[in-house]
């Protein structure tokens, strides 16, 4: 490697294969490193790169209120985290009557050792509409018609109570 200065800076990309490294550490005095007589050598040093494991995080985002979140995720050993202290372990996990509380970030994250890794994912939970009606009930004669009047929702499908 060559370094020639008291210390030594070395990095592990993550296209490097994990595994164990080993280095040495040569010394001598001014132009004598070449010469096994006149250096002396440390005791090995070892590095143990750990592998980054498979791990990514999916949501059924966007749902509705009411809806059950679905989370899951790759990788062993996961812990959740999301919006109000939510905390949860395992790859599916199922959060039941979804409110807007339950919008935000949720991070499956894993530890191996000392080395941690993690995944996002967003969930948004849209609210239901507050629908009204222009009436709730009308008279009308046979062959005559009625017409109804809707607020509050940005789509709407009308139908007849038999398809109900």
């Amino acid at each position: 490697i060559g370094e020639t200065t008291t210390t030594y800076d070395e990095s592990f990309p993550s296209t490097m294969p994990a595994g164990t490294y080993s280095y040495r550490l040569l010394a001598a005095e001014s132009g004598n490193i070449n010469s096994p007589n006149c250096r002396v050598a440390s005791s090995v040093v070892s590095i143990y790169v750990t592998a980054k494991p498979d791990i990514s995080a999916s949501g059924n985002s966007p749902l509705c209120e009411g809806a059950s979140i679905i989370l899951t995720s790759s990788g062993d050993n996961i812990q959740w985290q999301g919006p109000n202290g939510f905390a949860a372990t395992g790859n599916n996990i199922t959060i039941p009557n979804a409110q807007q509380s339950h919008a935000g970030d949720y991070i499956a994250s894993t530890q191996i050792g000392s080395c941690g890794w993690s995944d996002l994912v967003n969930i948004s939970v849209a609210p239901k509409p507050v629908i009204s009606i222009n009436q709730d009930s009308v008279n009308i004669c046979e062959g005559d018609s009625v017409q109804f009047t809707a607020s509050g929702a940005n789509e709407y499908q009308w139908q007849p109570l038999t398809a109900l």
